[in-house]
């Protein structure tokens, strides 16, 4: 699935196309797999486009696209992951609220 994700999401797409809405969301999937295969540094500049992009008809929310950029961001080695737990605690994330506690 990595590789058809990758294909997808390195695809650019006019405003026009039907696919410039679903980008957003098949990036953020992209993320997730590769969290899932230990490509921790690449699923978190992957996660960085996603919070970067303003048009997508996907339905995740901004605090699970925090979520998963600060979980990236852990595994990769990198600071600021708790932040990003932090705020999308804030924003309604249970998930980001029980890390925050198991972090502490």
């Amino acid at each position: 699935a990595l590789a058809d994700l990758k294909f997808f999401s390195s695809r650019e797409f006019n405003a026009e196309d039907p696919n410039f809405l679903l980008k957003r969301g098949v990036l953020f999937k992209y993320g997730k797999a590769l969290l899932e295969a230990g490509n921790f540094q690449e699923a978190l500049d992957v996660f960085e486009s996603v919070l970067k992009m303003k048009d997508g008809s996907d339905k995740i929310s901004d605090s699970e696209k925090i979520l998963y950029r600060g979980i990236a961001r852990k595994k990769a080695g990198k600071t600021g992951f708790l932040k990003d737990w932090q705020q999308a605690a804030k924003l309604g994330s249970a998930q980001a609220g029980e890390l925050i506690k198991e972090f502490a």
